[in-house]
């Protein structure tokens, strides 16, 4: 009498082999839903289904892609949907196949969105992305997404997925997570295009459902005896000249830190008294022109002979050929502002490098009295698009007069002396205001 035994374990379907004949389909063990068949070449889970009053065996793979019962019931579940929408499932499966085959992960979907973001321009500036945010785009990716969501398939990509990557960005740096947020919008918008993903799931993603929350905007503004204690604690430092001049540079321009720190002496023509600064160089891919005032000449008179050599105004004290890198400059400010003997910087509201910018606007309007439009133009910043379209004019002669007033303002706030000490207001300017 043959005995039967259940099989219940993985380890019982591992050791169970084959009897000395084939099995045929009738007399394969069944479950309610779902059966083993045990052939000669390998062990399937299969579900039986009805094609046209045909009887078909539908495999799943392997024993191992099928663990359980539930996933056999699962594909049993679909065999059946496609035998209801009038579907052959052996050609159902097939397709899922070859669409699995083609599908392509989220690593090879940036791949091929950051080519297409290198080369093409923006919308807003109409140039194509500078090397630093190319640079800093692919870095964001590598550092901080690759591995989490990298390897997974970009048509399976989830919400859920993307909220856990950036969680863990939001962990480490707010101001990261954002950029890593734009980039995975970019990436799925262009893979939304070309049929890659069938939805961008990146857009139902709300920055408050990471901790990112949007940050007051900074209101920071010095005051001209806020500047006049920050100037004389950079003179009585112990920074070295080169650093000292970069956060002087700083308040008389009122430039972002990365357009001082990067300048090159070939972008000086003392003749005309004019900076260039490349479009290269600029946040918004436009070349910008800086009148070189009496006290940023002073500076220019005292780097030439440590740093004409090197091709860069602030060079670095490691790279002889190399410019200062931008945070050092971030940290030699802080360095000072520990170390100082000033009671009165101390006791100061705090205050970063890019609040000196925020400043000299400020103060260009308030003490000054320089117009809207011209104070804007001396930031490099870019007026609405209309007025863009009709005015064309670039205020040269009005942003040299509103330099060289600050300029005077400045020396005569700090008690400094320069080449036209005597002179407090430009003709220029004068001439301006008289004019209205």
């Amino acid at each position: 009498m043959t005995t039967t035994k259940k099989i219940s374990t993985d380890r019982q379907l591992k050791t169970l082999r084959p009897a000395d004949k084939k099995i045929p389909p009738r007399d394969r063990v069944k479950t309610r839903r779902w059966i083993i068949s045990y052939g000669f070449a390998q062990r399937q889970n299969s579900v039986p289904v009805e094609v046209q009053k045909t009887h078909q065996q539908e495999t799943n793979g392997s024993y191992s892609s099928c663990r359980s019962a539930l996933s056999a019931r699962e594909l049993h579940l679909q065999c059946t949907e496609w035998l209801k929408q009038g579907n052959d499932p052996n050609i159902e499966l097939k397709k899922s196949k070859t669409n699995n085959s083609d599908a392509i992960t989220m690593n090879e979907l940036f791949s091929r969105w950051f080519k297409f973001y290198s080369s093409t321009p923006s919308y807003r500036t109409r140039e194509i992305p500078s090397d630093k945010a190319i640079y800093k785009q692919n870095w964001r990716w590598g550092f901080y997404l690759s591995k989490t969501i990298g390897p997974m398939l970009a048509k399976d990509i989830h919400r859920t997925h993307l909220l856990l990557a950036l969680e863990q960005v939001t962990a480490r740096s707010k101001e990261e997570a954002r950029k890593c947020r734009s980039i995975l919008r970019g990436m799925l918008d262009y893979g939304l295009d070309r049929l890659i993903v069938e939805d961008s799931v990146s857009r139902a993603i709300d920055p408050r459902r990471i901790g990112l929350i949007a940050a007051r905007p900074r209101d920071r503004v010095l005051s001209m005896d806020d500047l006049e204690v920050l100037w004389s604690a950079i003179e009585s430092s112990s920074l070295n000249l080169v650093v000292k001049c970069s956060l002087k540079a700083l308040i008389i321009t009122g430039c972002r830190r990365s357009e001082v720190i990067g300048a090159k002496w070939s972008e000086f023509n003392l003749e005309t008294r004019c900076w260039i600064i490349p479009k290269a160089r600029m946040k918004n891919r436009i070349s910008h022109e800086i009148y070189i005032s009496d006290l940023l000449l002073e500076i220019l008179k005292e780097l030439r002979p440590l740093t004409y050599n090197s091709g860069y105004l602030f060079n670095s004290p490691r790279k002889a050929s190399g410019p200062m890198h931008p945070d050092a400059i971030n940290q030699a400010f802080r360095r000072m502002v520990a170390t100082t003997d000033s009671t009165q910087l101390h006791e100061m509201e705090n205050f970063t490098i890019h609040d000196l910018r925020r400043s000299a606007r400020t103060a260009w309007a308030q003490h000054c009295k320089i117009q809207p439009h011209v104070a804007e133009a001396m930031l490099s910043h870019l007026p609405s698009i209309l007025i863009q379209t009709y005015d064309r004019a670039n205020y040269w002669d009005e942003k040299c007069a509103g330099w060289a007033l600050w300029s005077d303002l400045l020396a005569s706030s700090l008690g400094l002396k320069h080449a036209d000490s005597n002179k407090t207001v430009s003709v220029t300017y004068l001439q301006l205001v008289s004019s209205k």
